[in-house]
């Protein structure tokens, strides 16, 4: 459950780290530099998938990542359009991580 629950934080703040790069993004004033951004998803992909194959094989915990992934960026763009306040967004985004990670984790996704 705790390694669930770090894997998706880290795949969440990891896609919103490059959402918050991005030149169209609403929730911060300036975006974030691009360098630091791809740092943050690099290191957070990758350390949910080395985390997720203590649980799964690494095929497994790849796609459920690459899935995640897509959801958090779907996830984000539908609420930073409705909350664009960057703190209400990502703080309900995370919520949402730690629900699915109660509820299941990867298995949801």
């Amino acid at each position: 459950m705790l390694i669930k629950f770090i894997a998706l934080q880290l795949v969440w703040f990891g896609s919103a780290a490059w959402y918050c790069s991005s030149d169209k993004q609403q929730l911060l004033r300036r975006p974030l530099a691009r360098n630091v951004a791809a740092l943050a998803l690099l290191t957070g992909t990758v350390g949910a998938v080395l985390l997720l194959c203590q649980l799964y094989p690494w095929l497994a915990a790849s796609f459920s990542v690459l899935t995640l992934l897509m959801f958090c960026w779907c996830l984000l763009a539908l609420l930073s359009a409705h909350w664009p306040k960057a703190l209400s967004t990502l703080g309900a985004g995370a919520l949402l991580m730690t629900l699915l990670a109660l509820l299941g984790g990867a298995n949801v996704a």
